[in-house]
């Protein structure tokens, strides 16, 4: 096998939704990149949130996130061909890549491989997609583009359960 890297993330980290359910009860709001974090290894930064992010907070993301964490940027169709490269040079190695218009496009590294998982079926399709791409090496975001922490969670069981834990594969 390749030496394939998944990682689990979501589109945002800060899902009104979520509170209460995935974060604990008072968790500050400050916190909640650290705790999203701890359970995944990636997240889509809507494109709202970094282009309005000043240099310190994304300082305060790459605190608060552990090394192997990496973050996509979310690019608007209007955006100009260089955008977010200014964010991805304050994120440095955990910058991914840019993503617009729901289709990939090409980071620094080469091409961006990502498996939407609202686009699954169920998790049989989810686990032959993995299966499929671990014939190439690098990393591959298995992305939940909407606010579904049940689709997510699943996601990341789904890995374990194939022996690909991003926690064991990732270093």
């Amino acid at each position: 096998m390749a030496d394939t890297r998944f990682l689990v993330g979501a589109a945002g980290w800060d899902h009104p939704e979520w509170r209460d359910v995935f974060y604990p009860e008072g968790l500050p709001e400050d916190w909640r990149l650290a705790y999203y974090a701890h359970y995944y290894s990636a997240v889509l930064v809507p494109h709202s949130a970094w282009t309005s992010a000043s240099p310190e907070t994304l300082a305060n993301w790459l605190r608060d996130t552990p090394q192997h964490f990496r973050f996509l940027l979310a690019v608007s169709p209007a955006e100009p061909s260089d955008g977010g490269l200014s964010a991805g040079k304050l994120l440095g190695d955990k910058f991914a890549g840019r993503v617009g218009g729901g289709l990939p496009a090409p980071s620094a590294g080469g091409e961006l491989r990502l498996l939407w998982l609202s686009q699954m079926a169920n998790l049989r399709e989810l686990a032959r997609r993995v299966e499929e791409a671990r014939q190439f090496p690098g990393p591959v975001y298995l992305i939940e583009d909407g606010n579904d922490l049940k689709r997510l969670q699943d996601a990341a069981t789904l890995l374990e359960v194939m022996g690909l834990s991003p926690a064991k594969v990732l270093v």
